[in-house]
């Protein structure tokens, strides 16, 4: 059994310890190497292909995702460049504010995040980057394809979607 813990203290109370054994990968198809894909519910629009990806230090919504959200009044438009993302540089369409809740009843995480429109083409309907992880002060495990938080009452479990992450490369 292996397990990884992480403690914080939340608001002045003690929290239980994020942990990941086997039991959080029941159900995940051995061996893989897919990228975690997680449901969220961004500005009450309920989008099943989230990618969470650590290595962004920025929250994506891709353009035809944002178009059908019909919000382009409340976009702050951007000029300077987001670098590093598909090709060299790119000028995001604009940046804006979002409530974004995750999780499944009773345990369910409720935030306000930035996220930076990107007109690109792609299998996902955004990126929760880094500061979506710390917003919610989430742990994740590529192995398990799980990441955790902890909620007031107890650590909630996100559990990615293998099938619809658009990577399953399997090595059989």
């Amino acid at each position: 059994m292996t397990s990884y813990t992480v403690s914080r203290s939340h608001e002045g109370r003690a929290v239980e310890p994020i942990t990941f054994t086997q039991d959080d990968a029941t159900g995940v198809h051995f061996p893989h190497c897919d990228v975690l894909v997680v449901r969220a519910i961004v500005a009450s629009n309920g989008l099943k292909r989230m990618l969470e990806d650590n290595g962004s230090s920025v929250n994506i919504l891709f353009g035809t995702t944002f178009d059908k959200m019909a919000m382009d009044h409340e976009l702050t438009p951007m000029s300077s460049p987001l670098y590093g993302f598909i090709v060299d540089r790119i000028i995001p369409r604009g940046k804006i504010t979002l409530a974004v809740e995750m999780g499944a009843s009773p345990q369910i995480a409720h935030h306000f995040m930035e996220f930076l429109v990107v007109d690109r083409r792609c299998a996902y309907h955004g990126v929760l980057g880094r500061p979506a992880l710390k917003e919610l002060w989430a742990v994740t495990s590529i192995y398990h394809l799980c990441m955790k938080l902890p909620m007031e009452r107890g650590i909630a479990t996100i559990r990615g979607d293998q099938m619809g992450s658009g990577s399953a490369i399997s090595i059989r």
